[in-house]
């Protein structure tokens, strides 16, 4: 019994050894990866209405302000730009793209602009910044364009079954490698619990809660959002913490029929971390 357990152990930990060398290390690539390739496949298969020139305005915005944060600044010293930086900028671009449906041909351009200038702006010490760059864009043009530039409803292509498998399966390599998995957990254990209780309240269903969230934008948000290592908890506990505070946030703003609702949640709980880390420098490293 014993030599069967022990093999089965060497078994398991072969295959885990042989993933582990097979797969790029850093969650970041498997960021880029989901994006880049989600906007192509939306756009090509799923109807994704998006003009060639939203497209290419976004990406170029993107990378041309990451040249010039990455120029001015020290914050990616040792790091190429065109094997690296690049394709950060491009990804935030790809997740606007994405995340958001808006008119425009400027709009998305601008957008990416602020996601990738919030980098070098806004910035708990040299090496984070405050604010995930695609949330901080999305909240920030809510704020700044006219409201009938957005549409609430998300793309068609979201309901989908394919795309959503697309985002979580990088999502789930990406948080396995930025060990930031339990984020998502709590995220919607805390949307399940929610779900279950403002039937109560709100006279409405489990699933009218709950539903929203596990389309492609919504596993986007889940996996490759909330879990970016620059801008979440690393220890446990304040992950837990953090993906709960932000699904709670959430319900109450969806309760009060705010649109871009999960956005604003995000960005409300990291402003309140931004302030308490910069208030109280030694819990940093948490």
């Amino acid at each position: 019994m014993i030599a069967t357990e022990s093999k089965i152990m060497h078994f398991a930990s072969t295959v885990y050894q042989a993933l582990d060398n097979f797969f790029p290390r850093e969650g970041r690539w498997y960021l880029f990866g989901s994006h880049l390739t989600l906007v192509f496949i939306a756009w090509q298969f799923y109807g994704l209405q998006r003009t060639t020139e939203q497209i290419a305005l976004a990406y170029v915005a993107a990378i041309l302000v990451e040249y010039v944060g990455f120029r001015l600044t020290n914050k990616y010293t040792g790091r190429s730009f065109w094997k690296d930086r690049a394709f950060s900028a491009a990804s935030e671009a790809a997740g606007l793209l994405v995340l958001v449906r808006a008119s425009g041909t400027e709009t998305y351009a601008i957008m990416a602009a602020i996601a990738v200038a919030n980098k070098y702006l806004f910035r708990i010490d040299d090496q984070r910044h405050a604010f995930n760059p695609t949330n901080f864009a999305i909240v920030l043009g809510l704020l700044i364009f006219p409201k009938t530039i957005f549409d609430v409803r998300s793309d068609e292509f979201a309901l989908h079954l394919h795309p959503i498998l697309h985002v979580v399966a990088f999502g789930v390599l990406a948080t396995w490698r930025g060990n930031s998995w339990v984020i998502t957990l709590s995220y919607f254990a805390m949307l399940a619990l929610g779900s279950a209780i403002l039937p109560h309240v709100s006279g409405e269903s489990f699933l009218f809660h709950f539903a929203p969230e596990i389309g492609a934008i919504g596993m986007v948000f889940a996996w490759l959002m909330i879990t970016d290592p620059r801008t979440t908890p690393r220890e446990r506990p304040w992950q837990i913490l953090f993906g709960a505070s932000v699904a709670a946030v959430m319900l109450v703003l969806r309760l009060g029929e705010v649109f871009y609702a999960e956005f604003i949640a995000l960005f409300i709980v990291t402003t309140i971390r931004t302030i308490w880390l910069l208030r109280v420098p030694e819990l940093r490293s948490s």
